[in-house]
């Protein structure tokens, strides 16, 4: 007959296998596994064009694959910081200028999720999508807020409050990445509709904006600027519109532009610095 202890062993036995396979499939499920410095580069672009990408150690995040003329350079970008999987791609909008790269991005490194608007009958976009199936590459749509956590990377999605715009560039995901004390938000192609919605978060101190619509301004370009007082602000694109460049001014931000050179940043996680 066993004693109670004996008794005791097999529960408290499975409860540690139960807590160290729990264990094991949050640190895959969450991607807690990378570290150290979060380098944020932006591909040099021939025109204007979208992909950022976010790294640190193991761990790699792109928004945006560009144009398909700026494949070699997104291609040599992911090379560069020693890419060989995304944990996310994000597809902010389904413009040729933000999802021209897909098909060569995800021919040269795996992906793992694809977050992507939900909406249909933009030629380009349901091809994009289409393959991404044939290639069972996963894809969600998200219908509200979403945290997850890359690394030491907090990333929140906020997809369009609407299920129907007139305007693709409305359907525009928001991405706000934080890593510990810096915070950087990248906003698609935002036009007016869409920045009222931004309008109605309560953002954090922005360190990196990535400005929207390749730096052309709507009637809500100032408020939105007002409420980030970004200390960088990236341009996709040659230049700006003068309100953006006045706003930049005025709140001290610095602009920086993508097509004539890439655009790259270190965070430690206290204070974002530019590379040169």
């Amino acid at each position: 007959m066993r004693t109670i202890l004996e008794k005791a062993i097999i529960p408290v036995g499975f409860l540690v296998l139960i807590g160290t396979l729990v264990s094991v499939y949050l640190a895959v499920r969450l991607n807690t596994t990378g570290s150290g410095p979060v380098y944020v580069s932006f591909a040099q672009t021939e025109s204007d064009a979208d992909c950022a990408l976010l790294c640190q150690e193991n761990v790699a995040v792109m928004i945006d694959t560009g144009a398909a003329q700026d494949a070699e350079n997104v291609l040599a970008m992911l090379d560069e910081n020693g890419v060989q999987k995304l944990d996310y791609l994000i597809l902010s909008v389904g413009e040729p200028d933000h999802i021209g790269g897909v098909k060569a991005v995800t021919s040269h490194v795996s992906v793992d999720k694809v977050i992507a608007p939900y909406y249909q009958g933009e030629s380009e976009w349901d091809e994009t999508i289409a393959y991404l199936k044939q290639n069972k590459i996963d894809i969600w749509y998200p219908t509200h807020f979403r945290t997850l956590r890359v690394g030491e990377m907090n990333m929140v999605v906020y997809p369009g409050l609407e299920k129907k715009y007139n305007k693709t560039s409305d359907y525009s995901l928001a991405v706000l990445i934080t890593h510990h004390k810096v915070n950087m938000l990248f906003t698609g192609d935002a036009t007016k509709k869409r920045s009222m919605e931004l309008e109605m978060i309560h953002w954090p101190k922005t360190d990196l904006y990535k400005v929207p619509h390749h730096g052309r301004a709507n009637s809500r370009t100032e408020e939105l600027m007002e409420l980030l007082k970004p200390g960088y602000a990236v341009v996709t694109a040659p230049e700006c519109d003068s309100v953006i460049s006045d706003c930049a001014a005025l709140y001290d931000t610095k602009l920086l532009f993508t097509c004539n050179t890439p655009v790259r940043f270190v965070s430690d996680g206290e204070q974002l610095k530019p590379i040169e």
